[in-house]
């Protein structure tokens, strides 16, 4: 099945990528919410590895 090989090829690169997105998104909301002050210590209780 020839066609089941480039799905794995091109959704594993995709999926990375989108973790990586979301990873900086969050890290994003993380900042703003420190230069806004406002329940800055729940996103990065939430967040933080």
């Amino acid at each position: 099945m020839p066609q089941t090989a480039p799905l794995y090829w091109f959704m594993s690169p995709i999926f990375i990528l989108t973790i990586i997105v979301i990873l900086i998104y969050n890290h994003y909301l993380y900042y703003f919410s420190l230069l806004s002050n406002k329940n800055y210590k729940s996103f990065h209780s939430i967040w933080s590895w």
